[in-house]
């Protein structure tokens, strides 16, 4: 995944960016700070409490974090159909 991210920066031109592979619990202070993070069926399977506390401690004052709750067919809820994105603002930690 990391490969195939690199190679469309590069195709893109896009040189500002820093590849990394690490366990979420392991995200290192001084990363930085981001508009946006997002998370989907992998939040599931993280020590949750933590690495939240971790993820919105590096989100700007006005960002989002988003957790993508994705269902398979067989999971799928019933009275909606489909995957329903939810999100948080820092606001409602």
């Amino acid at each position: 995944m990391l490969a195939e991210a690199a190679r469309q920066a590069a195709h893109a031109k896009i040189e500002n960016v820093q590849w990394q592979q690490l366990r979420a619990e392991d995200l290192p202070a001084g990363l930085g700070s981001f508009r946006v993070i997002s998370f989907a069926q992998s939040f599931h399977w993280m020590d949750q409490p933590r690495v939240a506390r971790t993820a919105l401690s590096m989100l700007d004052d006005d960002g989002f974090c988003v957790h993508v709750d994705a269902r398979t067919p067989s999971r799928r809820r019933k009275r909606c159909g489909t995957a329903s994105p939810q999100t948080a603002t820092r606001g409602n930690r």
